[in-house]
């Protein structure tokens, strides 16, 4: 993690490098939270703390909850933290952080806009489908018709 002084990288399609870092899928973007916590009137409100993807492995889900709950991180960082510890191949942490940001965020603070919410929830229910997916624990068309066919059936 790097704090620095500076603004974070624009999302904008206007610099040439940024705009194919949405294309390319093997380069993963850092993620930066804005620092809100401090309240001194010398800090700047351009700091931040930066993420690169390569760190992330060494960084732990309550450490990760802990930084985005403290600073109010916008759901639609907690979703690129969570994407992040996916290309990282972490996807039980991945679903920590998306699992928290449902039950604690969204379910009892009612926390972010409503296409916000609905992408927390989207996002964590892909990675619990992954996640199932990778162990072999997903159901077959052939298992869900058999299913079907008792339930039906019976």
């Amino acid at each position: 993690m790097v704090g620095m002084d500076v603004d974070p990288p624009a999302e904008s399609s206007s610099h040439p490098s940024l705009s194919n870092l949405h294309q390319d899928e093997d380069i993963a973007k850092s993620l930066c939270v804005p620092i809100r916590s401090i309240s001194s009137s010398s800090s700047s409100s351009n700091e931040f703390v930066e993420i690169f993807p390569e760190e992330v492995a060494s960084i732990t889900t309550d450490q990760l909850i802990s930084l985005l709950k403290d600073e109010k991180a916008p759901l639609s960082l907690w979703t690129e933290a969570a994407l992040l510890y996916m290309q990282n191949k972490s996807e039980r942490e991945s679903i920590t952080l998306l699992s928290y940001a449902c039950s604690d965020l969204i379910d009892k603070l009612k926390f972010g806009s409503s296409s916000e919410r609905v992408r927390v929830h989207a996002a964590t229910g892909i990675g619990y489908l992954t996640q199932a997916n990778k162990s072999g624990a997903l159901l077959t068309a052939g298992s869900l018709g058999g299913a079907a066919g008792a339930v039906g059936g019976g």
